[in-house]
């Protein structure tokens, strides 16, 4: 059962009940979608509740807080009327449907409203935009289906006439938001243009395009013979011959004992030429041979008119006799293959597997040998080194022939070793071993330049290939060599070169080359050694000198860090969090690289009109999609591919993503076919491969287990798990800059990361500036600033104090695009910017102007100014500058410093100069390490809380709860230890799920990622990788920061981990399958309204990845008992074809 409700709007929900055991209504609770409503009313048939949610979920009733069972799952549908419709008429027709909407003629939009019988006759005149088909038979009966907006809402609103006949409108087969579809009606003869009317509550509207009444004619039938077991592809040629519905087109072979069916090829119906008919024979099943029909009937619109043709000539013959003139062949395949034997010309097609071959005669076929696929091996034989063989089948149209080929090692064919000379007329050798075996001398060629040459002989041994190369090339240049064995096999041998002596001083003249520029490179190695050793010398003598820096800096550092936690967390609470839409989250989690996917994705922030994908997609496509959906084909696809050497890392997670995004939607068939792979995956791997088999994640099986987890998280992050994981990063990013931040290098002051650790000693102050964005004077924001920021990072803090509450995509600019202004006395103002006439240079080098620079005292008065350029008024200059020229820039000089690329700048760290002075820092720069214990205890209250969250064995979500069982009942299956069971969950959900939110919180969060923040943020995922690894590291004095820093942390998290394993299993609810499902649909639901993407790009570049390996998928689905049963691999055949055929 399902109830509709209106997005954010009170609703009465009324539920239905029986036996209740009180009516009175404070006795009773309901829930929906998790939000608490009102029960108003309880009878004894009913219960009445108030509420207002947001989101789709189950509707519950407790009577004294115990929850009422009842039959089925009550589920909410939460929906908004503006994303259902957009026109008219759509709008109306949802409010026959059960939605709370109606269309406002105000905003012409459609709109919450509670009116039970909403009116179609204030919409629009409707609108034909297409019809399909544009012709049928005089015998009318044509399906005839009409597209377009404003088409009406109920059958009896509506009123369609084809050329004046009246068209019944198919009340099965009704979709008014997008099409309609009818019958035509009967007409006498034959009629070009008639007009298509759709009229509702009195508005008309006539189609662009016309609609024929058509007689088709049959001339004749060709060829006239096939074999028994059928498939001859037919030529019926006429006149209108593809009329109407082709779909809904038979054609049948007949004589007087009865009839067999020739089925239409379909991707011949989409062809232009009308004339024409192209089906494929059926079977003949009768013993008498041969056996000869003499009529042919076509009928359309499922028989109201049948077209029949007398007096024609077809006879079923034997099928062919087969003899195979080759029982060896080379590993590659290629070589040719003669078959012998009858009836050959009976066939329309002859292949080998998928390779087509050549019909001579009636009596000879010429074919290439199939190349020996070891993936069909795999399951049988550890070694796929050859002799080897393999069955492969002749398929002559329906009748298949099966054969044994032994095969062999390709030969081996020895290159040049050198250029080659040649004079014209002569003869050349090339070297090689077993060129006899597998292969016969005319299965060899030799091409200069890819020309044929002359001559080419094998010797008895296969030792030597004797060829004469075209004597028309010219002298002086060189040529390519190459040996072809067969279609297969194809070697580069090396280059003939025309003259003589060239050849020896270019390799004298190259060895001379390599020897001086080793003899060089030796000479430098030994140079950098001695410096070395003198600046090790020198460091040690310098020792002494730095010991007594290193104490007095050591007693300053500790109290340098104290801060106040309760500002950051009042800016934390007050700070709404910017999750991103469902469609923004799929689309940073499939494709993180952002333009993998764009091409694929709407962009959200635009309006756009959704493709209506079964009219685009071509029916190859379609075909496609249909095969996908198949659980049996999905797991071979993804089988074959995950044992492909040349299928990349990269390329599976590009294939993973895509097809998640063709899949969207249907969430429980994903975790259906995950669920087999995972049983295959882990009943594949022996015990030792147990331990370590999901920590990579370079498996298609692994990558398509962590999107459809990630996906179906996003209503738990969003409904709370993900705040903690937003605190994180803000606490993260306001330790980070409490203190001074280098803009240039990234370094900080307070980080967890030693190699961005600011290791210099500073003087800042805090600055408080009353900032007003855009001259509003009457509204100022307190700002907190350091006078050592950068122009550029006090507009960003600044950014944040005003628009702290706002999603970065609802901001149109960044801190690069505003300008701030220094304000002081009446009017006087200065445009502060990072580089100016004023910035300090150095060897090189500018400086970026920070407050400090501009001399800005507490308590200044700046404005945020979002305007391309500052107003033109009196400009305030720094009193500390030498003169008003060091202020006033030219638009020039602006220019060329703003243009500086950033490596001629610096902020608080001048490049070092040489080596010798980075050497002699190294050694006191370990006195500053103790900042990042002071970060990671500032930090410690929000990583608590992460940990907290994901080790709540109360708070685990139903859907990971449930991937812990599969994994528990697999493991069950296979006698996998406990233990290695808890590492797989903890690499599956905690390392490749949360660490990656950890690292990248915009993936989850609608904001503009601190640079700076990500390398602290990449410490605490390392952490946590750590935690979750169960891997116990030996920590020793040259261990990293890293780890040293949470030495303490780890163990304490590891044994908090293994207690929440412990005690998961018992305290998730237990979710049935029956609940498992229900809650993935809900999940498929909200991403099919949420989640907007274009499928037929998705799809086509899914295709072109399956493509490449088309051979190997196909051999595994002829291979496969549920799939060979299915005729998989053929119909997989099918869409390639008409892929081709219609060049998609």
């Amino acid at each position: 059962m399902q109830i509709k409700l209106h997005k954010d709007k009170q609703t009465t929900v009324v539920i239905q009940a029986e036996n209740l055991p009180s009516v009175n209504k404070t006795l009773y609770t309901c829930t929906v979608s998790n939000m608490p409503g009102i029960v108003s009313e309880v009878n004894s048939t009913e219960v009445i509740c108030e509420v207002k949610v947001s989101m789709s979920g189950n509707v519950t009733v407790t009577y004294k807080g115990k929850n009422i069972d009842h039959n089925g799952t009550v589920a909410s549908k939460v929906y908004t009327c503006e994303n259902l419709a957009t026109a008219c008429s759509s709008c109306v027709y949802l409010n026959t449907q059960g939605y709370q909407c109606d269309w406002d003629l105000s905003t012409k939009k459609c709109s919450y409203n509670t009116t039970k019988m909403a009116d179609s006759s204030k919409c629009p005149p409707p609108n034909i935009s297409m019809i399909s088909p544009r012709n049928g038979t005089i015998s009318g009966r044509t399906s005839l289906t009409i597209h377009g907006t404003e088409l009406g809402s109920i059958v009896t609103d509506i009123n369609i006439t084809v050329s004046g006949r009246q068209c019944e409108i198919n009340k099965f087969s009704f979709n008014p938001p997008q099409w309609i579809q009818c019958y035509t009606g009967k007409i006498d003869t034959e009629t070009e243009g008639g007009q298509v009317i759709v009229t509702r509550n009195s508005k008309q509207s006539t189609s662009n395009w016309t609609f024929k009444y058509l007689v088709p004619g049959l001339v004749s039938l060709d060829p006239i013979q096939g074999i028994k077991d059928g498939g001859r592809i037919l030529t019926l040629k006429g006149s209108k011959l593809l009329t109407g519905n082709r779909h809904r087109m038979n054609v049948d072979l007949f004589n007087e004992e009865g009839k067999i069916t020739c089925n239409l090829i379909t991707s011949y119906t989409h062809v232009k030429n009308s004339s024409e008919i192209i089906c494929s024979v059926g079977r003949y099943t009768g013993k008498q041979l041969p056996y000869r029909l003499t009529g042919v009937n076509v009928s359309y619109d499922d028989s109201s008119y049948v077209l029949t043709k007398q007096n024609v000539n077809f006879t079923f013959v034997d099928n062919p006799s087969i003899q195979i003139g080759r029982s060896q062949a080379l590993r590659s395949g290629g070589v040719d293959m003669n078959i012998t034997g009858e009836r050959f010309r009976a066939v329309s097609v002859v292949k080998v597997d998928k390779v087509l071959c050549k019909v001579v005669s009636d009596n000879k076929v010429k074919c290439p040998v199939p190349a020996y696929n070891s993936s069909r091996s795999r399951r049988r034989r550890s070694s796929t080194t050859c002799p080897c063989g393999q069955v492969s089948t002749i398929h002559m149209d329906n009748y298949d022939y099966r054969f044994y080929m032994q095969f062999t090692e390709n030969p081996t064919i020895t290159p040049f070793t050198d250029i080659v000379s040649y004079k014209a007329g002569g003869f050349l050798t090339i070297e090689g071993e077993d060129l006899l075996r597998g292969a016969v001398e005319s299965d060899y060629m030799v091409q200069v330049q890819s020309t044929n040459c002359h001559d080419v002989k094998v010797n008895a041994n296969g030792t030597l290939i004797t060829f004469k190369p075209p004597d028309f090339l010219s002298e002086g240049n060189e040529y390519q060599v190459e040996v072809l064995v067969g279609t297969s096999l194809r070697q580069h041998v090396g280059i003939i070169y025309y003259e003589k002596d060239l050849t020896t001083i270019t390799i004298i003249a190259a060895l001379g080359g390599t020897s001086l520029a080793m003899l060089v490179l030796i000479i430098i190695c030994v140079i950098r050694s001695r410096r070395k050793d003198k600046q090790l010398n020198k460091l040690k003598t310098d020792i002494v000198e730095m010991e007594s820096n290193i104490r007095n800096k050591s007693r300053e550092v500790f109290a340098d860090m104290q801060m106040s936690m309760q500002d950051i967390k009042g800016d934390l609470v007050t700070t709404g969090i910017p999750y991103f839409d469902y469609h923004n989250y799929s689309f940073h989690t499939l494709f993180p690289k952002l333009k993998a996917g764009e091409s694929i994705y709407y962009q959200a922030s635009a309006t756009h009109q959704v493709e209506d994908f079964a009219k685009l997609a071509p029916r190859s496509i379609l075909l496609f999609e249909e095969l996908l959906k198949n659980k049996f084909f999905l797991q071979s696809l993804i089988g074959t591919l995950e044992r492909q050497n040349k299928f990349s890392v990269q390329e599976k997670a590009e294939f993973s993503s895509l097809l998640t995004l063709t899949l969207m939607g249907k969430m429980t068939y994903i975790s259906e076919v995950i669920e087999e792979l995972l049983h295959r995956l882990i009943g594949r791997a022996s015990r030792k491969q147990h331990r370590v088999l999901f920590r990579r994640s370079d498996s298609i099986t692994q990558k398509l287990l962590s999107n459809w987890l990630a996906l179906s998280l996003y209503p738990y992050l969003k409904g709370g798990g993900g705040q903690q994981l937003f605190m994180l990063y803000k606490a993260s990013q306001t330790v980070m800059e409490k203190g001074p931040i280098d803009a240039v290098t990234l370094q900080a002051k307070d980080t967890l990361a030693e190699e961005r650790l600011l290791k210099m000693d500073l003087q800042y102050e805090s600055l408080t500036l009353e900032v007003d964005l855009n001259g509003r004077k009457e509204l100022r924001y307190m700002c907190t600033v350091l006078d050592c920021d950068t122009i550029t990072q006090v507009k960003a803090k600044c950014m944040y104090k005003i628009y702290k509450n706002k999603a970065a995509s609802e901001l149109h600019f960044t801190p690069d695009e505003l300008v701030l202004e220094w304000h002081a006395g009446k009017g006087g103002k200065l445009v502060l910017n990072d580089i100016d006439r004023t910035s300090t240079k150095r060897e090189g080098y500018v400086c970026r102007n920070t407050l400090k620079h501009y001399n800005v005292k507490d308590g200044s008065c700046m404005a945020l100014l979002i305007s391309d350029e500052p107003d033109d008024q009196e400009l305030y200059y720094n009193t500390e500058a030498t003169s008003m020229n060091d202020v006033l820039l030219s638009e020039h000089s602006m220019t060329s410093y703003m243009s500086m690329s950033p490596e001629k700048q610096w902020h608080m760290v001048f490049p070092e100069e040489d080596e010798k002075e980075s050497r002699r820092q190294v050694l006191i720069e370990e006195l500053y390490l103790n900042r990042l214990l002071h970060t990671k205890l500032t930090l410690m209250e929000y990583i608590d809380a992460v940990f907290e969250n994901v080790l709540d064995e109360k708070r685990v979500p139903p859907v990971v709860c449930y991937l812990f069982k599969m994994f528990e009942n697999i493991a069950k299956e296979h006698n996998v230890d406990p233990d290695i069971v808890s590492r797989w969950k903890s690499e599956c959900y905690a390392m490749r799920i949360w660490s990656l939110w950890i690292s990248c919180p915009d993936l989850l969060f609608d904001i503009i990622l601190a640079k700076h923040v990500i390398p602290c943020l990449d410490v605490i995922k390392s952490m946590f990788s750590d935690v979750f690894s169960r891997t116990d590291s030996k920590l020793s004095k040259d261990s990293s920061s890293a780890k040293l820093l949470f030495a303490n942390e780890v163990p304490k998290y590891q044994g908090e981990m293994r207690n929440f394993y412990d005690k998961v299993g018992s305290s998730c609810e237990p979710v049935t399958r029956q609940k498992f499902v229900s809650l993935m649909q809900e999940v498929s639901q909200q991403q099919t309204q949420e989640i907007k993407v274009k499928r037929l790009p998705a799809l086509k570049k899914l295709f072109a990845m399956v493509k490449i390996f088309s051979d190997e998928i196909i051999a595994d689905l002829d291979e496969e008992e549920e799939t060979r049963d299915l005729k998989l691999g053929e119909k997989f055949d099918n869409v390639i074809q008409q892929m081709d055929t219609e060049n998609v």
